[in-house]
């Protein structure tokens, strides 16, 4: 009957994980076509308009957005190891996976960011916030050994 249970919760592990990992891997590349479809509308609009290179200096919305993605990003750095305190304290391994989720979200948000900076602004520094956001989902790649300290003991 241990061995059972035992063998069940490592089946569960892995399949988490692997729903992890591809979440993950979703958000990651979310952030690409985010960048892809921006570099399309820029190269249309500059073509339809005629206009040249992005003006010099950093406009101030810009800084600003910056400012909030990158407090975003801390954010979620600061809010994923308090979901895996609890699924270690709580036994459960779904809020590690909630954790993921919410500090994938949080690096999203630096990307949406990232959209408008480029839409409404269209300075090329904007593409920062892609950056952004890429490097802190990279940095939230999900481990087993975060899930195996939440599951039951046997």
């Amino acid at each position: 009957m241990m061995n059972n249970r035992a063998a069940a919760n490592g089946e569960n592990v892995e399949k988490r994980l692997r729903t992890m990992r591809i979440l993950w891997a979703v958000f990651l590349w979310n952030v690409f076509l985010f960048v892809l479809l921006v570099y399309v509308a820029a190269d249309d609009e500059r073509a339809e308009s005629g206009a040249g290179p992005a003006p010099e200096g950093i406009p101030t919305l810009l800084a600003v957005l910056f400012a909030i993605g990158l407090a975003s990003v801390a954010l979620s750095f600061v809010l994923k190891p308090r979901y895996f305190r609890q699924a270690v304290d709580e036994q459960k391994p779904e809020h590690v996976q909630t954790g993921l989720i919410v500090a994938l979200v949080l690096c999203e948000v630096a990307a949406l960011l990232g959209v408008v900076a480029m839409f409404v602004i269209g300075h090329r520094y904007g593409y920062l916030l892609f950056a952004l956001a890429a490097v802190g989902q990279m940095l939230h790649y999900p481990r087993r050994e975060q899930l195996l300290a939440a599951s039951y003991k046997t």
